[in-house]
C-alpha cells in the first residue's frame, strides 16, 4: 500500500536508465569544465618540443615526420621503449596551441566511456541476449566508477602523457575484442585488419593493456575453436594480431632506453618471473579488498546489477553453466595486469594503477551478471520461479536503500571522487588563480626573450598534473619548457621576488 501511494511501482527500468544517464552526464560536467583550464607540463613539453619547433619554424610535413622519427629513436635508445606512445607523445595537443591541450580530458572520457559501452553493448547482447536497459545501466555504472574513483585522476584524465600511454590503449583494447569476435562470427577480413592495426599499436604502448590484450585475444580464439571446430582456421587467424602485439612488445622490451631507465633492476631471470607470478596472485587478492575499501559505494554495484540481471535476462536463451571456471578466469585476468609493475621493481606511472582499477571494475560487473544468470538458470531449471511482484519490490527496495545510503553517508563517500576534487578546486578559487598564473606564464614564454625568468606558481593544482619550474635551469621541467618554447634557459623565482624585481603587481597582471 505504501509503495502504491508513492508510485514506486511505476519506476521501471526505462525510467531508471534515463535517470542514471542524466546523473552520469551531470557527473561529467565538473571534469569537462576543468578541462578548459588544463595545460601541458613536463613530459608533454619535453616530448612535443621537436614537433613544436618544426611548426614554429614553418617546416613542411616531411620535416615534421622526420623530426618525430628522429626523436622517437633518441627516446627509444636513451629513455624507454614504448615506441608507439613516443610517437603520440610527440603529437601532444599543445604543439598546435596551448589551448588545444584542453582536449586531453575529452580523449580520456571517450576512451573510457566509448570503449566500455561498445564492449558491453556487444557482449551482453551476444551472450546474455540483454535488452538495451541492462546494457546501458551496466555501462553507466562501470563508467561512473572508473571515472569518479580512478586512483590517479591527474594521470588518467588531465595529463596527456599518462593518458595516451594507458587510458587510450585500454579503450582500444575493449574495442578490439569486439572486432575480433565480429571477425570470428562473420569471417570478414576488415575486422581482422582493424584488430591487427590496434594490436600492432598496443605493442608499443603501456604494459598493462598489452597483458590484457594478449590474454583476452588468446581466450577468445581458444573458446571459438573449441565451440566451432569446423571454423578453427578463423581462430588461428587471430594469431596474426597476437603476433604483431608480441613483436611490438618485444621490440619495446629490448629498448636500450629501458635498461637506462630501469638501471640495475632491469634484467630477466626465471626466478624473477616465478616471483612475479606469485606476487600477482597476492596483489590481485589484496587489490580487490583494497578497492572495495577505497571505493566505498562500490558494493552497491552488486545488488543493482543483480536485480537488473534477474529481471531483464531470459535465462532460457543463454548458457551460464561454468561459474567456477568463469570466476577463476576473471580472477586470473585481474591478477595478471599487476605483472608489469611487479616485474619492473621500480616506480611506475599513475596510469598503471588506473588501468588495473579499470580492469577490476569491468570484471566485477561481468562476474555479477554471469553468476546471477547462472543462479537464475538453476532455479528456473527446477521449475521454480520468483514472482514478478517480489522482484519489483526487491528492485524498489534496492533503489530506496541506495538513495538513502548515499544521502546519509554522502560526506563519507565523495572525498576521493574526481568530481569532488574538481568542484573543491573551483570553489576554493584555486582554479581561477591557477588560470591567471598560467596565462601570465604563457605570455612570458611566448615573448622574444631567450633567457626567461618566470614567477613561481602555487603548489595547489587540484586535478591537474603540473610539474614545477625551479631556480635550477638544468632541472627537468625547466629544460623541457626551454626546449618547447625555443629558449636558451628557463628559471622560476618566488612570485614576490619577481614582482619586486620587475615592478609588476598581481593586480596589474589581472
Amino acid at each position: 500500500m505504501i509503495n502504491s501511494r508513492l508510485g514506486w511501482e511505476k519506476i521501471d527500468y526505462r525510467k531508471i536508465e534515463m535517470i542514471m544517464a542524466i546523473l552520469f552526464f551531470l557527473s561529467l560536467i565538473p571534469i569537462m569544465y576543468c578541462s578548459f583550464f588544463n595545460y601541458a607540463t613536463g613530459d608533454d613539453l619535453w616530448e612535443g618540443a621537436v614537433a613544436k619547433q618544426v611548426i614554429a619554424n614553418g617546416g613542411d610535413i616531411k620535416e615534421f615526420v622526420q623530426a618525430i622519427w628522429n626523436w622517437a629513436k633518441v627516446d627509444y635508445y636513451g629513455w624507454e621503449g614504448n615506441w608507439s606512445s613516443i610517437i603520440l607523445w610527440c603529437l601532444e595537443p599543445s604543439i598546435w596551441g596551448e589551448k588545444v591541450y584542453h582536449i586531453t580530458a575529452w580523449i580520456a572520457l571517450v576512451s573510457i566511456c566509448g570503449g566500455s559501452y561498445y564492449f558491453f553493448r556487444y557482449y551482453l547482447k551476444k551472450y546474455f541476449n540483454a535488452p538495451g536497459n541492462l546494457i546501458n545501466i551496466t555501462a553507466i555504472i562501470v563508467c561512473f566508477y572508473c571515472i569518479q574513483y580512478m586512483p590517479y585522476v591527474r594521470s588518467g584524465i588531465f595529463w596527456y602523457t599518462g593518458m595516451i600511454n594507458y587510458v587510450l590503449p585500454f579503450g582500444l583494447c575493449l574495442a578490439s575484442f569486439v572486432w575480433a569476435d565480429k571477425f570470428l562470427v562473420s569471417g570478414k577480413k576488415r575486422w581482422l585488419t582493424g584488430v591487427s592495426i590496434i594490436f600492432a599499436y598496443l605493442g608499443g604502448a603501456g604494459y598493462p593493456p598489452i597483458i590484457l590484450a594478449f590474454e583476452i585475444m588468446i581466450l577468445i580464439s581458444f573458446v571459438f575453436m573449441i565451440q566451432n571446430k569446423g571454423l578453427y582456421k578463423r581462430g588461428l587467424f587471430l594469431l596474426i594480431p597476437v603476433f604483431l602485439l608480441v613483436a611490438g612488445f618485444v621490440f619495446s622490451a629490448l629498448s636500450p632506453g629501458n635498461a637506462v631507465r630501469g638501471g640495475e633492476t632491469y634484467y630477466f631471470s626465471v626466478q624473477r618471473v616465478v616471483e612475479t607470478l606469485m606476487q600477482c596472485l597476492i596483489q590481485g587478492c589484496g587489490g580487490i579488498i583494497d578497492t572495495f575499501v577505497r571505493v566505498r559505494p562500490l558494493f552497491l554495484m552488486i545488488p543493482i546489477l543483480s536485480i537488473a540481471t534477474w529481471e531483464l535476462v531470459d535465462v532460457n536463451n543463454i548458457e551460464c553453466n561454468h561459474p567456477v571456471w568463469v570466476t577463476l578466469i576473471l580472477f586470473l585476468i585481474n591478477c595478471s595486469v599487476y605483472a608489469p609493475q611487479i616485474y619492473a621493481q621500480s616506480e611506475v606511472s599513475g596510469g598503471v594503477p588506473d588501468v588495473i582499477y579499470f580492469v577490476l571494475i569491468l570484471l566485477i560487473a561481468i562476474e555479477i551478471i554471469y553468476i546471477n544468470g547462472w543462479i537464475k538458470g538453476r532455479i528456473t531449471a527446477k521449475g521454480e520461479n520468483i514472482s514478478l511482484d517480489i522482484m519489483g519490490k526487491t528492485r524498489i527496495g534496492i533503489l530506496i536503500f541506495s538513495v538513502i545510503f548515499c544521502a546519509v553517508f554522502s560526506k563519507f563517500l565523495i572525498g576521493n571522487m574526481t568530481d569532488y576534487i574538481c568542484i573543491e578546486y573551483v570553489k576554493s578559487g584555486q582554479l581561477k588563480d591557477f588560470d591567471r598564473q598560467m596565462k601570465e606564464r604563457l605570455a612570458i614564454l611566448n615573448s622574444e626573450d631567450k633567457n626567461v625568468i618566470l614567477p613561481e606558481m602555487n603548489d595547489e593544482q587540484g586535478p591537474f598534473m603540473h610539474m614545477a619550474i625551479t631556480r635550477n635551469p638544468e632541472a627537468y621541467t625547466n629544460k623541457a619548457t626551454a626546449r618547447f618554447y625555443g629558449k636558451e634557459s628557463v628559471v622560476a623565482i618566488p612570485r614576490d621576488e619577481y614582482y619586486e624585481l620587475y615592478g609588476i603587481t598581481g593586480d596589474e597582471k589581472e
